[in-house]
């Protein structure tokens, strides 16, 4: 009985290809033993030398970045923050990103299908530092991380304030401000927000934040303060804050 023919290896093809194959003739009963051996021989040294595909990382790439201790940053790393920013969490509160489309609806106090406000959510805070954004967006282009922040709150998902950067960073330096809506007021929410955005400010390598407020705004004085600012002057009605964000320790909102 004639066997059928087996394909025995010869050559490689490119990297990444399959072998490039040559038919022999398998050997009949009658054939010697050591032509049988020889033909095994080839076929194990073909194995041997054939590419097989290096294991490749599902997303593609040979490394994929785990989170690095940057608390409230979505679950991304150091290295994967310096992306843009678009949520961040806190223990009450969810700080979003907006965008210029969501911006116009704030100031325009006309809120869409999926918004979820706060009865006086926006108030008239609210509408100057979104209007601020929507000004610097149409000039420089997309803020974020440095951009403006609508402040949910996570137990009933509803809007009630913003926080944001007041500008692009300058030499290790930027500016902040906030607001909430009357009702969600004396909570420490606002505190909780700015210690969020701290940390934004120090994983992209800002040394410095600051802050003004009025002399007659007592509330948001405690606010900064809570946050870990200090005053360090004033500017005829304005009392100004910094905080330094290498500095030994800053307080947690209480």
């Amino acid at each position: 009985m004639v066997q059928r023919p087996s394909r025995v290896k010869t050559k490689l093809g490119p990297a990444g290809q399959r072998p490039v194959y040559v038919d022999d003739l398998a050997p009949n009963s009658r054939q010697a033993p050591g032509r049988m051996r020889e033909r095994q021989d080839a076929n194990a040294r073909a194995s041997r030398l054939a590419v097989r595909p290096r294991p490749r990382n599902p997303l593609g790439h040979a490394h994929v970045p785990r989170r690095g201790g940057v608390i409230g940053l979505c679950g991304v790393s150091r290295a994967a923050s310096l992306l843009p920013v678009t949520e961040l969490q806190t223990p009450r509160l969810c700080l979003h990103a907006i965008d210029t489309a969501e911006g116009e609806r704030i100031i325009g106090r006309r809120a869409g299908a999926g918004d979820a406000w706060a009865e006086d959510f926006p108030f008239d805070g609210d509408v100057i530092g979104v209007t601020a954004f929507l000004t610097a967006t149409a000039a420089h282009g997309d803020q974020r991380p440095f951009g403006h922040y609508r402040i949910t709150r996570t137990a009933d998902g509803k809007a009630i304030g913003g926080i944001g950067f007041k500008g692009r960073p300058d030499d290790g330096c930027v500016g902040v401000g906030y607001g909430l809506a009357p009702s969600a007021r004396g909570h420490g929410y606002a505190a909780e927000a700015l210690v969020a955005l701290l940390k934004v400010a120090a994983d992209h390598g800002l040394s410095r934040v600051v802050a003004d407020t009025t002399g007659d705004n007592v509330a948001s004085q405690r606010t900064l303060e809570r946050a870990g600012f200090r005053q360090i002057g004033t500017n005829d009605d304005l009392y100004l804050y910094e905080v330094l964000l290498d500095a030994p320790s800053r307080p947690a909102p209480q």
